[in-house]
């Protein structure tokens, strides 16, 4: 059974040959962002046209030059390459963050529609109250989804999950939904529904927290990468001034 939530993380069991040469977290993270088979299947094929394209530009400098300077083209390349790749799970970290933050509004939407909720929880009903107060039209058209399949799938608790993973990903998106799902099969009472109340806030607090570690860890990079440059640029004038040095007293190399 798959849902209409789920079917935007769904990749084909023969993918293009430029999917198969891109990690499978990279491509799971870029099918989650909405990005089409087709076009992450696009974006591989430029990266690897540019590996192709700067190792053959270096390689008459290696013969004409100097041989050393053939290999660079594909060193340089490889860099770029892995910096493409860095920047995707850069983005993702954002764009998760960013979806966590949407579940919690649609938690905080949801939850006071419940405890006005008097003869029975009919969630089709409270969801299409919700689906106009959504900022995002992805996040309008998921819940919509979710509506259909509720009608398709009434007593299946696949629907909920398959929301949750699709708008959040979380843990604590899963558990709500899924109590959401025991308290549409009657489990009806206040106790109930505050605890999705806490869940929501739990949801909106993880994400934060994720932000704060993911920012504290760029910073920690770049200080390493500022002391890894200025120990190279002290290693090679030091380099500079051996080598002179040698040369003032008649040895050359």
């Amino acid at each position: 059974m798959t849902t209409r939530s789920a079917k935007h993380l769904v990749i084909e069991n023969k993918p293009p040959i430029w999917l198969r040469l891109l990690p499978e977290d990279v491509v799971r993270q870029l099918r989650e962002m909405n990005n089409s088979t087709i076009g992450i299947a696009k974006w591989q094929k430029k990266n690897i046209q540019r590996v192709l394209l700067l190792t053959i530009l270096f390689l008459p400098l290696g013969y004409f030059v100097d041989w050393r300077m053939a290999p660079l083209g594909l060193v340089l390349s490889i860099l770029l390459y892995r910096q493409q790749l860095t920047t995707v799970k850069r983005v993702y970290m954002q764009f998760r963050f960013e979806r966590q933050m949407q579940f919690a509004k649609f938690a905080r939407l949801l939850i006071p529609l419940l405890k006005q909720a008097e003869s029975g929880i009919n969630l089709y009903q409270i969801f299409s109250r919700v689906v106009p107060r959504l900022n995002y039209q992805v996040d309008k058209d998921l819940l919509m989804g979710l509506m259909k399949d509720l009608s398709d799938f009434p007593n299946s608790i696949t629907p909920y999950e398959d929301y949750a993973i699709a708008v959040s990903g979380s843990e604590m998106s899963i558990l709500f939904m899924s109590t959401l799902y025991d308290l549409e099969q009657g489990a009806i009472n206040l106790e109930v529904i505050d605890r999705l109340g806490q869940l929501a806030s739990q949801e909106m607090m993880q994400g934060i927290d994720q932000i704060i570690t993911f920012k504290i860890k760029r910073f920690q990079l770049l200080f390493t990468k500022m002391m890894t440059s200025i120990v190279v640029l002290i290693v090679g004038f030091a380099l500079a001034l051996f080598i002179y040095q040698i040369g003032q007293v008649g040895f050359y190399f």
